[in-house]
């Protein structure tokens, strides 16, 4: 029998939808080096972590984990409701505020200790101009020595098929898995993703969804934190600290004020 089949695109849609799979996949989930890279950084800030794309907030935890007071941000509010349950959970004595807005609109505390955009967050900026702003507002609210620490895919990272990702348990009943091919369009990343359900009485339906990620310069990204006033202090392939070189497709940076 075939499968029922539903549809859904944009960024906003897919992580209103489907956020809950990811954060499941993803919770306890690191890249090498990731977790420490980090819990380092947040040890050593003084002032408030921000993180303007927190998802459901898995970075943001472990800053909190730490004692830090957190702010964060999404677009998304399914995406903030999963994170106040992940930072609930987590010393109750250290503070935590999410406020639901878009990059686009990043207004944050000031005299931040940290900020953070992992996870490709830069690219979904909509066009360098806002991109820049982005920047000059980080540098703006950052304490002086305050600290920005991003990871991305640079323009020239193979795209990638994930395959059948492991299956999760849907909140509605049954399990879901997810399979995410990448392909080029123009000056974006589109990814398209296949979300499979097999329910409680053997009913399998599919969902797709269509999000946009715009090829980042390492030039770009320079130049923005360089209008902003902030100088690199890491530029690294990876989170165990491997110096990035030319034609390195991956991106590990810090900044400072």
């Amino acid at each position: 029998m075939s499968p029922t089949t539903e549809s859904a695109t944009g960024h906003e849609s897919s992580w209103r939808a489907w956020g809950w799979y990811y954060d499941a996949l993803s919770a306890a989930r690191f890249r090498p080096g990731e977790h420490d890279f980090h819990a380092n950084l947040a040890a050593a800030a003084r002032g408030v972590v921000a993180e303007p794309a927190c998802g459901a907030g898995r970075v943001l935890a472990i800053a909190k984990g730490l004692g830090r007071e957190v702010w964060g941000a999404d677009a998304e509010g399914a995406m903030l409701t999963l994170a106040e349950r992940r930072l609930a959970t987590l010393r109750p004595d250290v503070p935590h505020h999410l406020v639901r807005q878009g990059l686009a609109d990043f207004d944050p505390p000031e005299r931040l200790g940290l900020v953070l955009l992992p996870l490709d967050a830069v690219r979904l900026t909509a066009d360098r101009r806002e991109l820049a702003a982005l920047m000059a507002t980080v540098a703006a609210r950052l304490a002086a020595g305050g600290c920005l620490a991003l990871d991305m895919d640079l323009p020239d990272a193979p795209r990638r098929d994930s395959g059948w990702l492991p299956s999760q348990p849907h909140p509605d009943g049954g399990r879901t898995r997810a399979r995410v091919r990448q392909k080029l369009d123009g000056g974006f990343v589109v990814e398209e993703t296949v979300y499979r359900t097999t329910g409680d009485d053997g009913r399998v339906t599919e969902a797709w969804t269509e999000d946009r990620y715009r090829q980042v310069t390492l030039s770009e990204l320079e130049s923005a934190l360089q209008a902003a006033d902030m100088a690199v202090t890491q530029r690294c392939v990876d989170f165990l600290g491997t110096p990035w070189r030319p034609g390195d497709t991956t991106l590990v940076l810090t900044a400072r004020r």
